[in-house]
């Protein structure tokens, strides 16, 4: 049981050998089409079945048991194979209460079964992808793939209505100092 009827449609990928020609040519490789270090980052940071996200309704890390995690990519996906979904929700890479993360998980799963998925497609969520905090410096990698459609939730429920802003950054945040007080130059006297 699929979440509509119809398929969603792929980009041809018969651009990808010219593309990592010029990469080449240009000293490096497009991270867009490295597959094998694609791969290798999945591993670590692996995704899920659409059906299993939809049945079972895991809010984190901890809910998934080890045999549902999909950590090395099916043959074709992304192109003629599964779909790889990959979701950007506003509280990306932030820790979440399991009410915000179950918000947040009904929200996708509108957004990617409005594009006709399938229970095989693949979901890479960053509420259960990432094991620890210091993961979340590579959480980037899913987007940079030619494999991946990024499915984005702008939308962020506040963990709590009297919360404060420093409670709900994540505790390695960077915050910019704040600005110094202008100085007004020497007065003369006159």
């Amino acid at each position: 049981m699929g979440c509509g009827a119809s398929r969603a449609v792929h980009p041809d990928s018969s651009r990808a050998p010219a593309v990592r020609l010029r990469a080449k040519r240009l000293g490096g490789v497009d991270p867009r089409w490295d597959v094998p270090s694609f791969e290798a980052w999945l591993a670590g940071c692996p995704c899920v079945r659409l059906g299993f996200l939809r049945d079972s309704a895991p809010t984190s890390r901890a809910e998934v048991p080890e045999g549902e995690w999909i950590r090395k990519l099916p043959k074709g996906t992304g192109v003629d194979g599964p779909l790889l979904f990959a979701c950007l929700p506003a509280a990306f890479a932030l820790l979440r209460s399991a009410e915000a993360a179950a918000t947040e998980r009904a929200a996708l799963l509108d957004a990617i079964c409005s594009k006709g998925a399938e229970d095989g497609d693949l979901v890479w969520w960053d509420a259960l992808a990432m094991e620890s905090v210091d993961a979340r410096a590579e959480a980037f990698r899913i987007f940079t793939s030619y494999k991946a459609q990024a499915v984005v939730l702008p939308k962020r429920e506040p963990p709590h209505p009297r919360a404060s802003c420093p409670s709900v950054l994540p505790k390695r945040a960077l915050l910019a100092p704040p600005h110094p007080r202008p100085v007004s130059p020497p007065q003369t006297p006159s």
